[in-house]
């Protein structure tokens, strides 16, 4: 297992990019969207009409755990308890209000 000091791997020069693994020190909540969209999806040659299941996941400015490897932004991470049941059951304001960075303290980088 790496530290979780390790300086961040200077950026690729190429077009590839190097998969980063994130540790927890408690369960986490990714906060996730899901909708139905009608309409025409996939290339022009593979072209599928019809309703598909969209997916996309909310994010926040990054902590500085995420952002010595991704600086813009991160996903809106919750601990199981309140903070989800107000996600899932609460005000749309009152839900967005839970879009920060997840605490330094309890992620570290593996890899």
């Amino acid at each position: 297992m790496r530290s979780a000091q390790k300086r961040p791997s200077p950026p690729a020069t190429n077009s590839k990019k190097t998969p980063t693994w994130f540790a927890f020190s408690a369960a986490r909540i990714l906060c996730r969207l899901w909708t139905t969209w009608t309409g025409i999806r996939g290339t022009k040659p593979n072209a599928v009409e019809g309703e598909h299941t969209l997916f996309g996941f909310l994010r926040t400015e990054a902590n500085d755990v995420v952002g010595a490897v991704h600086p813009k932004a991160m996903p809106v991470m919750l601990t199981p308890g309140d903070n989800a049941e107000r996600w899932l059951t609460g005000e749309v304001a009152d839900a967005c209000s839970l879009a920060v960075p997840f605490a330094d303290t309890a992620m570290r980088r593996m890899s």
